[in-house]
């Protein structure tokens, strides 16, 4: 993308995100564009003057660039002749994070590392709550209804379109909006599997989708969407392992062209490791948008091995938890976007039906996330599970639950900021070809298919 490329598009689209404000004007100064760069902001390397004729011959009453702020590291003169033209253009800006004043018109590398360092460790509100040098109130309501509301519920409503592809639960949760969704649960119970199922249906419905696995392969992940494809598509059962050995050379070419005819063009599978962090997640995003300029739907598989920003400091698995939390919600409000995290529960719940108890590991889910679902054993609510004794009993319900086709699960919504705050849906989890299926509300039918769910199937 060129120069004035970049330009145009910022003179004629409003920010997306916070960070967006904060575009850099860095002039000649290469050391400092690498640096700018590498602290994930945009930058943009050019004159001064030149930037000032070529905004004088495209600035217009329609533009949004006074959406942004701009931030100048010129030279002395061409930084002053700039600041006259954005202030007689009422275009708000930041010198250089102040650069320009504390350090001087020549700053040292190292100078400018100190300070680069010291902003981008600082919270994304505290840098984006800070007010333009005209701007007495930032934080102004009225402000906020003339430039923000309108654009705010504009994005609400376009999120609210999107579904998981089951129809009571999507009745139930009231769509799929931007904010922080937990899928929890213990081993075993498919939420992976739920997860990848949901991000496949949203992908076939155009939504693109990042899907973070940092524990299975991409060829683990695709064949369990092989797997299931199969069964709704052609009513064949073929495993996900033997799909993957080639064992079906078939069945697995038969698969492979449903998955790019439907999905494969919008589903992004990165695979990550068990040192991937929070930084690394946000920095994919980030580049993601630009150049797609498309917010995405994320989903990341899965929390308890998800690291922590390099700079947190945490002293406990708690509190690195909690933070990885916090940091994915605010992911999630900076560029609008949902964002799934699957999480596991503890091992002293698995016997009991799933509560915000469960997930005490990490109480920042319980006040962070905007949307927590729980998978569980249907069996859980038997009469059995309420009492304290009888283990061995529970343990063999459990073993003999475990080992029915289909498992009966029950989703159990543990909050939901966006409709109906508490409740639970059944599905039937065919682990065989890594399949959930759902009855439709007032039919003993089953849409086990995303992709024309107006025409029912017969039930698996």
């Amino acid at each position: 993308m060129t120069r004035e490329t970049i330009i145009t598009n910022l003179i004629n689209q409003k920010p997306k995100t916070t960070k967006e404000k904060y575009i850099f004007l860095v002039g000649d100064n290469g050391s400092l564009y690498k640096q700018i760069m590498a602290a994930h902001y945009y930058a943009i390397q050019t004159e001064a003057d030149q930037l000032t004729v070529y905004l004088d011959d495209h600035l217009n009453t329609e533009s949004h660039i006074k959406d942004y702020i701009w931030v100048t590291c010129a030279g002395k003169a061409a930084n002053d002749a700039l600041n006259t033209f954005f202030e007689r253009e009422a275009i708000p800006y930041k010198q250089g994070w102040l650069m320009v004043k504390q350090l001087g018109d020549t700053p040292t590398d190292e100078a400018v590392k100190t300070a680069l360092e010291k902003f981008t460790a600082a919270e994304v509100t505290q840098v984006s709550d800070l007010p333009t040098y005209y701007d007495h109130k930032p934080h102004s309501m009225s402000q906020y209804i003339n430039s923000v509301l309108f654009a705010d519920i504009e994005r609400m409503k376009a999120a609210g379109s999107r579904k998981t592809g089951f129809p009571v639960l999507d009745k139930l949760s009231n769509g799929l909006y931007a904010g922080l969704y937990v899928i929890a649960a213990t081993s075993s119970l498919g939420k992976t599997t739920l997860a990848l199922q949901v991000a496949d249906n949203l992908a076939a419905a155009g939504h693109d989708i990042l899907f973070f696995s940092l524990e299975q392969s991409r060829l683990e992940l695709i064949t369990k969407s092989f797997s299931r494809l199969l069964k709704q598509e052609k009513n064949e059962s073929v495993s996900s392992l033997t799909l993957r050995t080639g064992a079906d050379p078939d069945n697995l070419q038969d698969a492979a062209k449903l998955y790019k005819s439907k999905i494969g063009d919008h589903m992004n599978v990165i695979e990550g490791n068990f040192g991937c962090n929070i930084d690394f997640i946000k920095a994919y995003i980030k580049e993601y948008i630009s150049k797609n300029e498309s917010n995405p739907i994320v989903f990341v598989d899965y929390l308890q091995i998800l690291q922590p920003s390099a700079e947190v400091k945490a002293s406990t698995t708690r509190e690195s938890i909690d933070q990885t939390v916090t940091a994915l919600k605010r992911l999630s409000r900076d560029y609008g976007l949902t964002v799934f995290i699957i999480s596991s529960v503890n091992r002293a719940n698995y016997m009991q039906p799933i509560d915000f108890e469960s997930l005490k590991e990490s109480g920042g889910i319980e006040y962070t996330a905007d949307v927590v679902w729980g998978l569980q054993l249907q069996c859980l609510d038997e009469e059995k599970f309420t009492k304290q004794n009888n283990l061995k009993e529970k343990r063999d319900r459990i073993k003999e639950a475990k080992a029915e086709s289909p498992r009966q699960i029950k989703l159990v919504c543990l909050k939901n900021r966006y409709g109906i705050s508490n409740f639970d849906c059944d599905f039937a989890y065919y682990p065989e070809c890594d399949l959930y299926t759902q009855e439709t509300e007032g039919f003993n039918k089953c849409y086990d298919s995303p992709y024309d769910n107006k025409k029912p199937r017969k039930r698996l």
